[in-house]
């Protein structure tokens, strides 16, 4: 185990060398790909948090019935509930994104989701584990020398570390958690706190939802030339309508034969600062973090690395409006503290 947080310690501070070249050089961490705002609304996210709780809530209420459980003991009694959580969440998620696209015609951009750049994506994800995992997990070492971590699953898997309940919790910890948390998290409450942040919407559809206010005649939509794709370009909102042109402006050059890039009018003399869109602002990625952070209180000191985490996951999500490479690294997060939990509980029970 010590060789194991040992080699990603080594490999991890490549990773942050690598990254502070960058920034010498003048370049991002990660490129910024523009997205149109999202079009949903916070009755959106808070009708998709009640509809979570409220059937989590009842399945257990259901389970501890049929099991004879005592509500005051941990929330989660064994295998079956910790599969049904699971199962509940996934199905939630699936009905919020059904629910998203029936209302706003939401895509699948539009959700985080681009399958063009999934392979892209997976890569910036390991990458970002190697630098976001490491100090995170320093971090939690050295907060439990002084408090005490707890958390529910790790509790039931010391007390009854049988084979049923270590697969239900790895398919719960390892793959629902990391898909349900970034889309909700960094999908659902970023897009729409980046949305606000925006200052392109009424009050009413911030609230409701709906389409963001279109740009004013002498806002041009910036588009950087190496992210400029069919892609990108379809996917802006609002995409200028025919013979508007010249409101869009390529922020490097034009390149020959792009199809998207006939008609752009370059700036004059000079161009315009980058705006892409109203993402630029800090504030929405501090603040999914800190309600992630929050989430997590009740597992001891665990919310204070996972703040830091968080904070590197919504970054991931600023720069490339894509949830997959934040699903990437959560999933490596938590397949790690699994690993390390799982190996702790047996090598242990063997000794003794």
């Amino acid at each position: 185990m010590l060789m194991m947080v040992a080699f990603l310690a080594g490999i991890s501070l490549l990773v942050w060398w690598s990254l502070w070249w960058r920034r010498e050089r003048g370049e991002p961490w990660v490129p910024f790909e523009p997205r149109r705002p999202v079009p949903w609304g916070l009755l959106d996210l808070v009708l998709v948090v009640t509809l979570l709780l409220a059937v989590n809530t009842l399945a257990l209420a259901v389970l501890m019935e049929s099991g004879g459980g005592e509500p005051q003991r941990v929330p989660v009694l064994d295998e079956r509930a910790v599969w049904a959580q699971a199962v509940i969440s996934l199905i939630v998620m699936a009905a919020s994104a059904v629910s998203l696209g029936l209302r706003y015609r939401t895509t699948a951009r539009d959700l985080g989701i681009v399958a063009a750049r999934l392979a892209h994506d997976v890569r910036v994800g390991v990458l970002a584990f190697l630098a976001l995992g490491p100090p995170t997990y320093l971090l939690q070492m050295l907060l439990v020398q002084d408090f005490e971590s707890k958390h529910p699953l790790v509790e039931l898997l010391r007390e009854q570390p049988r084979l049923s309940l270590v697969a239900a919790t790895l398919v719960t910890a390892v793959l629902v958690a990391p898909l349900t948390e970034e889309y909700l998290f960094r999908g659902l409450l970023q897009g729409w706190l980046e949305r606000l942040a925006a200052g392109r919407s009424a009050g009413w559809h911030l609230v409701w939802g709906g389409p963001p206010l279109p740009l004013a005649t002498d806002e041009p939509v910036v588009v950087p030339a190496e992210v400029l794709s069919e892609d990108v370009a379809t996917e802006l909102a609002p995409l200028p309508a025919a013979g508007e042109w010249d409101r869009v402006v390529v922020a490097d050059r034009v390149e020959d034969g792009n199809p998207f890039a006939a008609g752009f009018v370059p700036p004059a003399p000079s161009p315009p600062a980058v705006r892409m869109t109203a993402a630029t602002a800090y504030w929405p990625t501090v603040a999914s973090a800190f309600i992630f952070a929050l989430m997590h209180i009740t597992h001891g000191p665990d919310w204070i690395p996972l703040f830091f985490f968080a904070l590197g996951l919504g970054y991931l999500y600023r720069q490339t409006h894509r949830i997959v490479p934040a699903v990437v690294v959560h999933f490596l997060l938590n397949g790690c503290s699994m690993l390390m939990l799982l190996l702790e509980i047996f090598l242990a029970g063997r000794g003794g």
